[in-house]
């Protein structure tokens, strides 16, 4: 009788070459020489392959359920059909401890998950099906971060920013050294001065960027009454990027973005294969205009931009006038953006194409994560192989 191991191994080989990472477990219970093989080295098409996340909440916001989604979009646009079908499936994700994670972030194919006790971290490497906790000390959801990246010879670390008035700068910065397993305070003063101007955060080439909203509070007219102050609207001044720098541990000067915002704007971080960041730009209350830039060249200590797509939101078909992007990915080929909120994909196009689709799943809410990594053969005990 022929089994798997007595496979000629040009077959094998077409085999292995075909399995998405969603079918890893199986693969790895069918035969005892794939699962050896496929924890050292990345079968398949897992270099390539994306992969989107999703935390999905209860009715109630009580319970948090990890799903995988997968994105297809079909079709080609011409005069005939003129439509893309954006195909979404999803499956639920097994984490092997079975815990309620509430917030989860990424670097390069790890997973960095927070968890209901909240004096612990788990990182999690789905490939390889692998978790190691982290502890740290009690940390708050609201005013507590934890971003994770590596140095130029791919020495884990995670940096944890958190509210603390008893500093300074009202924040505290601290970072964990996979290979000391010790957390330490860091004597950094980025131009990052309160909670509130940290909007976004992204991984990239091991980095992290944050987005960074300053303001200011200004009048028009100086002779109001200083009575009424309190009600108005803070006025944007300056927005950028700040990177750290996990190899020297550090923060880079101000990175520039290229186009001003205001109030009632917002702007969103995404990535493509982790290789260039992307910004969105939706001046929803203001401009009506989305803008996606792709970063041509991005480095802790510079930046420089293309932009995408742009186009007038008031000339999408079904596009609603207040529209606040949790995530969004890119169709380089096609040149079009899909572009989530917790309950609806928009596809947009440069020339005014506009499709939406729906993804509620049985009543329940969604907190969308688009998470497009590679997969790598990162041993949570070693180091990194590709």
């Amino acid at each position: 009788m022929t089994t798997m191991s007595d496979l000629p191994e040009t077959l094998e080989d077409e085999i292995l070459s075909r399995i998405p990472i969603t079918s890893l477990r199986s693969m790895r219970s069918t035969c005892k020489k794939w699962n050896t093989f496929s924890k050292t080295q990345i079968i398949g098409n897992g270099a390539k392959q994306s992969l989107g996340l999703m935390l999905r909440a209860s009715r109630h916001y009580r319970d948090f359920h990890l799903c995988s989604m997968s994105f297809n979009l079909q079709g080609i646009r011409n005069e005939d059909d003129g439509d893309y079908v954006l195909k979404i499936d999803t499956k639920q994700v097994s984490i092997p401890e079975h815990i309620r994670i509430y917030k989860i972030s990424h670097c390069d194919g790890l997973f960095l998950c927070l968890v209901e006790d909240k004096s612990s971290i788990l990182v999690w490497n789905p490939y390889l099906a692998q978790t190691r906790w982290i502890k740290t000390k009690q940390y708050s959801r609201r005013f507590s971060a934890f971003v994770l990246g590596y140095d130029n010879n791919y020495n884990h670390k995670i940096l944890k920013i958190l509210e603390d008035h008893d500093c300074v700068s009202g924040l505290r910065y601290e970072i964990y050294r996979f290979n000391s397993i010790l957390w330490e305070v860091l004597n950094v003063t980025p131009e990052l001065y309160e909670w509130s101007n940290m909007h976004d955060v992204v991984s990239l080439k091991g980095n992290t960027y944050l987005f960074v909203k300053g303001n200011t509070y200004g009048w028009a007219d100086e002779d109001e009454d200083e009575d009424e102050d309190e009600d108005k609207d803070p006025i944007e001044t300056d927005v950028y990027l700040l990177c750290f720098d996990f190899t020297t541990e550090s923060f880079g000067p101000r990175l520039p973005l290229p186009f001003s915002s205001d109030v009632g704007e917002s702007v969103t971080l995404s990535s493509v294969r982790e290789e260039q960041l992307l910004l969105l730009y939706n001046g929803w209350e203001t401009s009506k205009m989305l803008e996606i830039w792709v970063s041509n060249k991005i480095e802790p200590n510079a930046v420089s931009w293309t932009k995408f797509l742009k186009v007038d939101t008031t000339q999408l078909t079904d596009f609603p006038d207040e529209f606040d992007a949790v995530s969004f990915f890119i169709d380089e080929e096609k040149k079009v953006a899909v572009v989530f909120n917790r309950y609806i994909a928009h596809i947009i196009g440069e020339d005014g194409y506009s499709k939406s689709r729906g993804f509620r799943l049985w009543s329940w809410s969604l907190l969308f994560l688009c998470s497009k990594f590679s997969a790598i053969a990162y041993q949570l005990t070693g180091r990194k192989r590709r």
